[in-house]
């Protein structure tokens, strides 16, 4: 269903006049399980998760196609980022990310046609909120 959701409003999240926000669900257990093994005083039971318009608009702008900061990343495409419902609710590894504001933020890994796409979420306990951030791709290494 995020799935759906976050297609029918790709075009609106980029619109530089929106400045609205979509959910994408609410932390699974495993997500829940997982993080806490990783820090102990991160608790996100309970929590929802969105997308807002102004990270919508900066991964297309500073990470979309052309944009790639650095060699080995790949430019994200229309596909890539409809895939963000997938890569919260089947990652294939979750890591703690660097935050600014000293927050807690989680990095979503997962790897897809030879890229491993990589979503950061910032924790905020007073919302009871992961907020998607950013997402870049980088690609793999050919054996």
């Amino acid at each position: 269903a995020a799935r759906s959701g976050i297609s029918e409003q790709y075009e609106k999240l980029r619109d530089s006049h929106y400045n609205g926000t979509i959910s994408l669900g609410t932390v699974s257990g495993r997500l829940v399980d997982d993080v806490r093994a990783l820090d102990a005083d991160i608790d996100l039971s309970g929590y929802g998760i969105d997308l807002t318009a102004h990270a919508a608009r900066h991964m297309q702008k500073r990470h979309g196609q052309g944009k790639e900061q650095k060699e080995n990343q790949g430019g994200l495409l229309k596909d890539d980022f409809l895939m963000i419902p997938d890569i919260i609710s089947s990652y294939d590894f979750v890591r703690l990310a660097n935050s600014n504001k000293d927050r807690k933020a989680i990095s979503f890994v997962k790897i897809a046609n030879g890229s491993e796409l990589v979503l950061i979420g910032a924790e905020y306990s007073a919302r009871k909120k992961l907020l998607i951030k950013t997402m870049w791709k980088v690609k793999l290494e050919q054996k």
